[in-house]
């Protein structure tokens, strides 16, 4: 069977967000839906979709994906399931950026996650402080991580900072 090619696949797998935007896309901001989807359950849906479909490339997402308790496991599983293609990001608010710096050894495998859209929600402070340091320090650490892998002469990690004036809505080319 031919699968459908498709630009991109989005999954939400949490419905809940540390913020309460009103504008919010996915209602997380309602704080009447909760909760995170459950990987051990999804993975058959998973598999059966990956039967079907054949997207560009899969964004996982939420309400906010870092606050999920196993968005490594996500992030890797996702890859094993679909294969090398498509290229697999996650769509965050860049709060819990901080989440991933003890883990970019898993997360940026050549291959394994390739973007990070940061949807920046307001140009206040504390919020849009603590997300620019996050930003800061997480590309610092995926530098160090692939300058220890051998044979990696260069790599290309993509950001894009959406919805405030502050950042002009921007692809941000991370190469090592």
């Amino acid at each position: 069977m031919k699968k459908i090619e498709t630009e991109f696949l989005d999954i939400p797998i949490i419905r809940s967000c540390n913020l309460g935007c009103v504008g919010c896309m996915t209602f997380s901001d309602h704080k009447n839906i909760k909760g995170t989807v459950n990987l051990n359950e999804s993975i058959e849906w998973l598999e059966f979709w990956a039967t079907k479909l054949r997207p560009k490339s899969i964004t996982l997402f939420g309400g906010e994906p870092l606050l999920h308790p196993n968005f490594v496991d996500w992030v890797l599983k996702v890859r094993e399931i679909w294969g090398e293609n498509p290229a697999v990001g996650v769509n965050t608010n860049g709060y819990y950026l901080n989440n991933l710096f003890n883990r970019v050894h898993e997360l940026f495998q050549p291959g394994n996650i390739q973007s990070i859209i940061v949807s920046i929600q307001t140009g206040t402070d504390p919020y849009l402080s603590k997300v620019e340091e996050n930003i800061r320090i997480l590309k610092q650490k995926i530098i160090d991580f692939y300058l220890t892998l051998p044979n990696v002469k260069t790599a290309e990690w993509y950001l894009w900072l959406d919805e405030t004036e502050t950042n002009k809505k921007q692809w941000f080319n991370l190469v090592v």
